[in-house]
């Protein structure tokens, strides 16, 4: 009987930690997106933007893969 207790549990726990780590996957890609779309390109080549107050660098790749 624990050990079914303890299977539940376990699995209620992993449950909620997957749907947080969901959640916050889709608010960093937003932010990315977002930052995306404002950045300006700096002389070392990188992208800059400002969001929320926070400034961002991304390399020229990372701009590319969240371009598209």
């Amino acid at each position: 009987k624990g050990m079914a207790i303890g299977g539940i549990v376990t699995g209620a726990l992993g449950m909620i930690v997957a749907a947080v780590v969901l959640v916050l996957g889709m608010i960093g890609i937003g932010m990315l997106s977002e930052c995306a779309e404002n950045a300006v390109q700096d002389s070392s080549g990188n992208y800059v933007c400002t969001i929320h107050g926070e400034t961002m660098t991304m390399s020229p790749k990372e701009y590319e893969a969240v371009r598209r």
